[in-house]
């Protein structure tokens, strides 16, 4: 008896430390780690709850071309078979600070010349 009575006041414990804590605002968000996707799908006391959903795709890509002796880069959602290189980018944000690089580092190459 007083075993259950024990388990039954550390349960209502529980519960009001998990309920105390305000509710998560990522409920519904996704995010790419190492090349795969979690979801935070919650749980009961609306708290983070990341779920493995799979192996990431690429969603931008900066392909590099070249005409005669013009080299440039272009921002895609697709990769272009045609392209001399093509590089993947998991969001957008991160595929136009690559593009930004590349164009001041083939700005500052053609000034050494």
């Amino acid at each position: 008896m007083l075993i259950k009575a024990i388990l039954i006041s550390v349960g209502k414990w529980m519960d009001r430390q998990l309920s105390s804590s305000p509710p998560s605002d990522t409920i519904g968000d996704t995010k790419i780690i190492d090349g795969k996707e979690y979801w935070n799908m919650g749980d009961l006391y609306d708290q983070d709850n990341w779920r493995y959903i799979g192996p990431a795709t690429y969603e931008y890509f900066i392909n590099l071309y070249q005409e005669d002796a013009r080299v440039f880069y272009a921002l895609s959602l697709e990769e272009d078979v045609d392209a001399i290189h093509s590089e993947g980018f998991y969001n957008k944000r991160e595929a136009e600070e690559k593009l930004i690089q590349y164009k001041e580092k083939r700005n500052s190459n053609m000034l050494k010349k």
